[in-house]
């Protein structure tokens, strides 16, 4: 299997702190991303631009302390 054809990517509690633009733009074809229990304190504008496959994002148990969505 190719990154490129990744599905499902589980990345809890690695102590991820950010979540830049460019992070997961091979991944066209995640559907699921699980991020809980890290230390995120910020998502780039557009981080997820490139997942239009994404279904499911699982960003629970972080430290944000504000929370935009852009839905344009």
């Amino acid at each position: 299997m190719r990154l490129n054809d990744l599905r499902s990517l589980y990345l809890n509690k690695n102590k991820i702190f950010r979540i830049r633009k460019d992070n997961f733009r091979h991944l066209k074809q995640l559907k699921i991303l699980l991020l809980n229990s890290n230390k995120i304190s910020f998502i780039e504008d557009g981080s997820f631009d490139s997942l239009s496959q994404l279904r499911y994002l699982f960003i629970f148990d972080n430290e944000f302390d504000q929370f935009m969505i852009n839905s344009n």
